[in-house]
């Protein structure tokens, strides 16, 4: 609830910047001409960014009755045609959680090179969570994580690839948590005999990739590779090591449908390295809505191009 809470106030704070910063003659003008692709596959980042001023809403998760029944939400703002910013819900999975959760995590990405006839675009992306907090018994369980990624994308008739790397600094710590604290983590932070583990970190390196094949003008196909953390704690005594710190590799495959140039679904399989089988796989949607506040009065025309 307060991952939802986070995403929901700072989507009312961009929009509200968004607006105000819009020529007055032009709020109530202001359709959409073309359709507006997030600048994502399902989950990784690729080196296309949101038109300057542009803002994208995403929503969704896991379909069915599963364990893994995070709440993933995006909310992403174009600048000045080359960045956007964005703050999002990020994956991550914990022995206590018994399945995957969801962390808010800030984020920046900047296009570095555009696509050229014979040179692919170059990206890069940074984001950084917040820590996330949780209890055990009398053990209370802190981790957070910073990732790096590097991506290049280039595009072959229908058909654009991606491939780069990605660097998860991955953090953890433990502390007692004793009942007078009330889970007070300021409080039982401030007292260094508190301290079960102090901070360890472990950089997980991962290549990542995806693609995406245009089928129609409404619809595209998907599909990457990519990866997360998983937080193995030691509920018994609190004592971690790095080897606790794990990296879950992920696949999936869809596709994004256009419903018109600003409302599109994201809907895909997804299958990870610690399933037993593929019957373990789920089916996730997430629902994509634009709200571009700097474009003119224009018909409504559905069109994908790069």
């Amino acid at each position: 609830m307060k991952n939802i809470i986070f995403v929901l106030a700072v989507l009312m704070l961009i929009l509200s910047a968004g607006i105000l910063s819009a020529e007055p003659d032009s709020r109530a003008k202001i359709t959409i001409s073309e359709p507006v692709d997030p600048p994502r596959l399902f989950v990784i980042p690729t080196t296309k960014v949101l038109n300057s001023l542009d803002v994208t809403m995403a929503g969704g998760g896991v379909l069915g009755i599963e364990k893994d029944r995070s709440f993933l939400a995006r909310v992403e703002l174009g600048l000045g045609d080359i960045a956007e910013v964005e703050f999002r819900t990020n994956d991550i999975l914990s022995t206590l959680s018994k399945g995957i959760t969801s962390m808010p995590t800030p984020a920046f990405k900047m296009r570095i090179i555009a696509e050229k006839q014979a040179v692919p675009a170059i990206a890069w992306a940074y984001k950084k969570s917040l820590w996330k907090d949780d209890y055990n018994s009398n053990i209370l369980f802190r981790s957070r994580m910073s990732i790096l990624y590097l991506v290049g994308g280039k595009t072959f008739g229908a058909v654009r690839l991606y491939a780069g790397l990605s660097f998860q600094d991955c953090r953890l710590q433990t502390w007692k948590a004793a009942p007078s604290s009330g889970n007070d983590v300021n409080q039982i932070t401030s007292v260094d005999t508190n301290i079960i583990t102090p901070e360890i970190y472990k950089i997980l390196s991962s290549p990542f990739g995806g693609l995406e094949i245009k089928v129609n003008p409404k619809t595209k196909i998907m599909a990457e590779v990519s990866s997360f953390a998983s937080f193995d704690y030691n509920k018994a005594s609190g004592a971690q090591t790095t080897d606790d710190i794990k990296k879950i590799m992920v696949y999936m495959i869809g596709i994004r449908y256009f419903f018109s140039n600003w409302i599109s679904v994201d809907v895909g399989t997804r299958y990870q390295t610690n399933y037993t089988g593929f019957a373990d796989s789920t089916v996730t949607a997430a629902m994509n809505l634009a709200f571009p506040l700097h474009r003119k009065n224009e018909p409504d025309i559905v069109k994908i191009d790069e």
